[in-house]
């Protein structure tokens, strides 16, 4: 039995050289790949942290897209009340419906005279300006 221990000392001191360098290769990756993974969990972390103060930002496209989707809604809900409201309009006066659409065209009338006045006030103004220089 004193002999098979012999030999037993004498195959591991031959291959320790050996075992003693796949330990150390085995503990090196371990270690890399310990300081790879600790290293990607940092990062996660603070990068959720930055995402949570940091205020979002919309993209003028994004933007565009809210301003005309909100414009559209309004525009279709205006439509169903005008719609709604003029039909019950209709039912109740229809006699009264021509009289205001004359009394709308008169007033039309009256603004086309009173803003063919303003403007040619406003040129006699352009042209003394022009002629004082």
């Amino acid at each position: 039995m004193s002999q098979q221990k012999v030999d037993r000392y004498k195959q591991e001191k031959a291959h320790r050289k050996e075992r003693l360098e796949k330990e150390k290769k085995r503990k090196k990756i371990l270690r890399i790949c310990s300081y790879f993974v600790l290293a990607v969990i940092v990062l996660a972390i603070a990068f959720a942290i930055y995402r949570h103060y940091t205020p979002k930002t919309e993209t003028p496209a994004e933007t565009e897209t809210t301003v005309e989707s909100v414009i559209e809604t309004t525009t279709a809900e205006e439509g169903t009340v005008e719609e709604s409201t003029a039909v019950e309009t209709e039912d109740t006066d229809t006699e009264s419906t021509s009289e205001e659409t004359a009394d709308i065209e008169s007033a039309a009338e009256e603004t086309d005279a009173a803003g063919t006045e303003s403007t040619a006030v406003d040129g006699e103004a352009a042209q003394a300006e022009s002629v004082a220089e």
